[in-house]
């Protein structure tokens, strides 16, 4: 807006430059007229980079309401977008209908929250590992969390080797100005055979 009201104030200035020269009946002598005319290209070129500077700000002003129009908030994201926000990879995610829950193996699993979560995510980041020596263990965590709109949680599934550890999500997620809190739970710990 600052930028806006300078190009109007030096084009009135140098409009009214240009009328002081030209209205004067007597004959200018060429020093005169040579400084007027170079007071004018200064006028017109400061003009010009005002107008310029104008038009990037109104671009910016616009590309900044764009962002704001474009923040969403949680209940308007697909689910697959939901999910890219949450988790590291698309992969990693399973059906499952509360229909699997072999814990034979839950005693070797660990979840651990450590570290500070960035961008969308917040919180703490919450980790699994297999704490067994010598059994693979197939974990599926559930991801629970109270979003309107959206599905109750999201499954993913691990083949954990002895050892293993793997990053699974934060204990939150943040996203439109609004913060979710996730609650992360075993539900199956299967002793994996052949693999």
């Amino acid at each position: 807006m600052l930028i806006a009201n300078l190009t109007v104030g030096l084009l009135i200035v140098s409009v009214d430059l240009i009328n002081s020269i030209f209205s004067d009946n007597s004959v200018l002598p060429n020093i005169r007229f040579y400084v007027s005319m170079k007071r004018i290209q200064l006028l017109t070129f400061v003009l010009l980079i005002a107008i310029i500077a104008a038009c990037g700000s109104a671009r910016e002003e616009k590309k900044n309401e764009a962002a704001s129009d474009k923040e969403e908030n949680a209940t308007q994201l697909t689910y697959r977008q939901f999910y890219e926000l949450m988790f590291e990879d698309y992969k990693n995610r399973v059906e499952w209908h509360e229909d699997d829950y072999n814990q034979e193996g839950k005693e070797a699993i660990e979840i651990t929250d450590r570290g500070n979560c960035e961008k969308e995510n917040c919180g703490s980041k919450v980790y699994v590992k297999n704490i067994s020596t010598d059994q693979t263990i197939r974990v599926v965590m559930k991801t629970s969390f109270s979003i309107p709109n959206t599905l109750p949680y999201i499954a993913n599934q691990y083949i954990l080797a002895p050892g293993d550890e793997v990053y699974l999500t934060c204990t939150q997620f943040c996203f439109g100005g609004e913060t979710y809190d996730l609650a992360n739970e075993i539900v199956v710990a299967e002793y994996a055979t052949g693999t």
